[in-house]
């Protein structure tokens, strides 16, 4: 997993409200595609694995939490069940 390109994307999350909001959209993409050509868009190259496993770690900011709590699916579409 490349460390840097995920810390690189929770970054330009942090520091960058236009890309949050953006994330907040891209997030309601099960498969983590729309994240990854988020992060593409931006010069951030990240597979939708290595964003999932950030989530399934919990290293999640205050910020990022927030986010999540807000809905979307939390494994990026790593796994096989399904949001009801």
């Amino acid at each position: 997993m490349s460390a840097t390109a995920v810390e690189a994307y929770r970054k330009k999350f942090a520091a960058d409200a236009e890309f949050r909001r953006q994330v907040e959209v891209a997030f309601a993409d099960p498969t983590g595609a729309e994240l990854v050509r988020l992060g593409e868009a931006h010069g951030l190259e990240v597979t939708a694995e290595e964003l999932a496993a950030v989530l399934e770690e919990g290293e999640l900011s205050d910020l990022e939490l927030e986010l999540v709590s807000g809905g979307g699916s939390a494994d990026c579409g790593t796994s096989s069940s399904t949001r009801g």
